[in-house]
């Protein structure tokens, strides 16, 4: 009989789901009108961009836009898309614009991953302009606001915020935001926050509804499975705290059973924190990168981003040090080469030890908070 409920509560989530993609849809085309243009940038390169504006176009309305390497389709003036990413801020009157970045479908250019910051605004190049007057801009005026206006990028003196959820690539727009894997989260994050976060953003920036009520920093904390609010990041009262590694002699019933995961009749719980790769060529430089002398001990040092976990009564913290990632990451070919060529003859065995004795301490460093 339960399982009999939960197929049942699932197929009624999905069948929701659906209702809610399609209801969005139907708004968007009784609400907006879509234009599609090029606009050209300031080296003359052109860009692709849809535009939607409230068909009621009697009054100015702020400017939304986003920039994709993904596309922004659907393409044609007549095709819309499900839903904007964000229905409460769709539902909220705002002229929305998406462009193709350049050398991205059908903008022109050349696309360039990561392209650098170019502070030298009078330099003709590659630096896409944004809408700099996001207020009282009307329906007629957007493509001419996009292609004047100057871009700036994080202003020193301004105010900032980080927000940091629980969700892959691009997860708090296109997922519910509940759970990662199997790792569920109690709450939908993603509509917390489409509707606490960016919503109250815009809102008093772009139509002066309402104070600005977002801190510092607010922080999803996994393990705990809640949002916390801090007025600064990293926290104040976080003490770093040094763990270091050791041996460790396994006796049964009184140490470490990890040894019995291998067994197939026991189950093993275990959520990744956090996962990093840092090649160690680049160690000491990542401007000159330079091998590994054999047997001679190296010191290394790598920062992980940031990651806020509660680690509940008796849990256990797990620190796992390897010279691969496969198939999460490329092989490690354990020789000084270029990765991206390397071919079979490249790849070798190594031995490395990791040292935890006095003299040559190893360990990880973390930011402690005690509720």
């Amino acid at each position: 009989m339960r399982l009999t409920c939960l197929l049942l509560l699932l197929a009624g989530c999905a069948r929701l789901s659906a209702q809610v993609t399609v209801a969005d849809s139907i708004f968007l085309r009784q609400h907006y009108t879509k234009r599609e243009v090029m606009i050209p940038m300031r080296d003359g390169v052109q860009l692709f961009t849809s535009i939607y504006t409230p068909k009621n176009a009697v009054q100015a309305y702020p400017m939304l836009l986003k920039r994709t390497p993904y596309s922004c389709a659907p393409y044609g003036a007549s095709a819309y898309p499900a839903a904007f990413q964000n229905r409460y801020l769709a539902q909220s009157d705002y002229i929305w614009v998406f462009q193709d970045v350049r050398g991205k479908y059908r903008s022109e250019g050349d696309f360039v991953d990561v392209r650098p910051f170019q502070p030298d605004k009078n330099r003709p190049g590659p630096v896409t302009k944004k809408g700099k007057q996001t207020r009282n801009v009307r329906a007629g005026k957007v493509e001419t606001t996009i292609d004047e206006a100057s871009e700036q990028q994080n202003p020193a003196g301004h105010s900032n915020r980080i927000v940091m959820g629980p969700w892959v690539h691009g997860g708090w727009a296109r997922t519910a935001g509940d759970r990662l894997g199997n790792v569920v989260f109690g709450q939908p994050t993603s509509d917390y926050y489409q509707k606490e976060v960016e919503m109250r953003f815009f809102e008093p920036y772009l139509k002066d509804n309402g104070p600005l009520d977002l801190p510092e920093a607010l922080v999803f904390e996994a393990g705990s499975n809640r949002w916390t609010r801090y007025d600064a990041w990293p926290p104040r009262d976080a003490q770093p705290t040094t763990y270091y590694f050791q041996d460790r002699t396994r006796e049964y019933l009184t140490d470490d059973q990890r040894f019995a995961a291998r067994r197939p009749d026991v189950l093993v719980y275990q959520m990744l924190v956090r996962g990093e790769i840092m090649r160690g060529r680049y160690r000491n430089s990542f401007e000159q990168p330079e091998a590994f002398p054999e047997n001679v001990m190296s010191n290394v040092r790598f920062t992980l981003p940031d990651v806020a976990h509660t680690f509940l009564p008796g849990h256990r913290l797990m620190v796992q040090v390897q010279s691969s990632w496969f198939p999460l990451a490329d092989r490690n070919p354990q020789k000084f080469t270029n990765i991206y060529t390397a071919g079979d003859s490249d790849f070798e065995k190594a031995t490395i030890t990791i040292l935890h004795f006095n003299l040559a301490p190893s360990g990880i460093i973390l930011p402690v908070r005690k509720d």
